[in-house]
């Protein structure tokens, strides 16, 4: 039974964890097997995707109230990180899983997630069909990562619950999920400018089961799912030195400042 690592990330900021999981992507230690990170971030943090323009953030508004803002290495669009358990998975291209399609890469994650969720109790499903992208009139759910479901993305009781996106390198794959425990990404709008973002149809764990579910007891369970989905089991582990030299590198060029460059 092939063995993966399993990193427990913490809180730390999103600059922070956006490093590190760029650099697991590029693999500094050629590594061949995959690793899962499961973190929190502290303080409360706006990501963009990858190839999101920021024209939109009230960075004024984002200051004021300690908020974080950060370019994701994925793709997709806004998300405020606030009640939420965050995933990352890292597929080395040389790995035994990194030459699947990301097509089937995605599908297999989101199973993974699906069969932990559910054995907390939780009615989680995935969308099968492919969405329609956001209309140009409606520049908040442009904006906004959880005003739609891409095709396998998960939901729960027929929301979306889970944001998830993925960036393919010549390291391999790494995906980002945002598993909502609470509903403080509805404050979205209150940075960005106009208010676009807010309203969204997601729904949050806290929301549908009526309370907070503990965010040990969910990682452990999304450990569950991927042992049971992948036929593999977890090692904990840390980062090696030469991750550990390149995530600190690339901490000042996630951080966005509102200068048009990287803070």
């Amino acid at each position: 039974m092939q063995a993966w690592r399993w990193m427990d990330g913490g809180e730390a900021a999103g600059a922070v964890h956006m490093a590190v999981d760029s650099a697991l992507l590029e693999n500094p230690s050629r590594l061949r097997v995959p690793t899962v990170r499961m973190y929190r971030w502290k303080p409360v943090c706006l990501s963009l995707g990858v190839h999101q323009r920021d024209g939109h953030v009230d960075y004024p508004a984002c200051r004021r109230d300690g908020v974080d803002v950060v370019r994701r290495p994925t793709g997709g669009r806004a998300v405020l990180h606030s009640d939420e358990i965050t995933y990352a998975v890292v597929f080395p291209a040389e790995s035994e899983t990194g030459g699947l399609p990301k097509q089937e890469l995605y599908r297999n994650v989101s199973e993974a997630i699906v069969r932990g969720l559910s054995g907390l109790g939780l009615p989680v499903t995935y969308e099968k069909r492919s969405s329609r992208p956001p209309s140009p009139r409606d520049p908040s759910a442009a904006m906004s990562c959880f005003n739609s479901a891409a095709r396998w993305e998960i939901l729960l009781d027929g929301r979306k619950l889970v944001g998830s996106a993925q960036k393919v390198a010549p390291g391999g794959v790494l995906q980002h999920g945002s598993i909502l425990t609470g509903d403080g990404h509805r404050r979205l709008g209150d940075y960005l400018s106009g208010g676009h973002g807010g309203g969204d149809p997601a729904v949050s764990i806290a929301a549908f089961a009526g309370r907070e579910l503990p965010h040990e007891a969910v990682a452990s369970a999304i450990r569950s799912g991927f042992e049971s989905v992948f036929r593999i089991r977890f090692e904990t582990a840390a980062l090696t030195d030469a991750e550990e030299r390149l995530a600190q590198q690339a901490v000042p060029s996630h951080a966005l400042s509102g200068t048009g460059a990287a803070a």
